[in-house]
């Protein structure tokens, strides 16, 4: 089975039925993981990084944080990606970004490695993992 991780704003969007926001393939790569037929992680700074824009309102999940995140990780076809020693020890190695989210999320997908599904400009020019959009 494919694997691929995913940043925090595709997973929003997706997640959120902003379909058009997300180019063709990954909005196909997203379906697909719906129907278990590729497997998307779900990095835990991307989980923490949406849980942070709801509370600063620049997004709302509905009926509960809580509840998205338990709903999206149920899927068969997407699976939370922890922080553990290595993704911390492996993060430390990646070139020096300001955004801690960003830094943690593409760790994972070196880790798991994976193509990182994004759209973010400074992750697809400085990242050292493939890049999916």
């Amino acid at each position: 089975m494919a694997i691929y991780v995913t940043d925090t704003h595709p997973l929003i969007w997706y997640s959120s039925g902003a379909y058009r926001k997300l180019s063709p393939k990954a909005r196909r790569l997203f379906d697909r993981a719906g129907h278990a037929e590729v497997l998307i992680w779900v990095p835990a700074m991307a989980v923490w990084e949406a849980g942070l824009l709801e509370k600063i309102g620049r997004v709302r999940f509905k009926p509960s944080f809580k509840h998205w995140v338990d709903a999206l990780i149920a899927q068969p076809g997407f699976a939370f990606a922890p922080i553990d020693v290595d993704l911390i020890t492996s993060s430390l190695e990646i070139v020096p970004h300001a955004d801690l989210f960003d830094t943690g999320i593409v760790a994972t997908a070196r880790q798991k490695g994976a193509p990182l599904i994004t759209k973010d400009e400074l992750i697809t020019r400085k990242a050292s993992v493939e890049i999916l959009w």
